[in-house]
């Protein structure tokens, strides 16, 4: 029986968290987790043009469900430009 990926083991917690949106934007070392969840028949990957879009999308999403938002980006500039989107989101306590 052939075991899970990483990138499918984060997949499937997403999805247990409840998350059925998650936003981002594709990069290499993050390519895996975006085939996994372009391959997902319930979660809805939405890709962005800039990270901080990604961010504040989630945001909105978490505050209007109550189920976390989810943004990825890799590595770098990538996560770096995440950055005033969740600390906007954790001092308004979106989830």
């Amino acid at each position: 029986m052939p075991s899970d990926t990483v990138a499918q083991i984060i997949v499937n917690s997403i999805y247990n968290a409840g998350v059925r949106v998650v936003f981002g934007v594709p990069g290499a070392k993050i390519d895996a987790i975006f085939d996994c969840l372009q391959d997902h028949p319930e979660i809805k990957l939405i890709v962005c043009r800039h990270e901080q879009n990604a961010a504040m999308m989630a945001a909105g999403v978490g505050r209007i469900t109550g189920i976390p938002g989810v943004c990825i980006a890799t590595s770098g500039p990538g996560a770096s430009n995440l950055a005033t989107g969740l600390v906007t989101a954790n001092t308004e306590g979106d989830p």
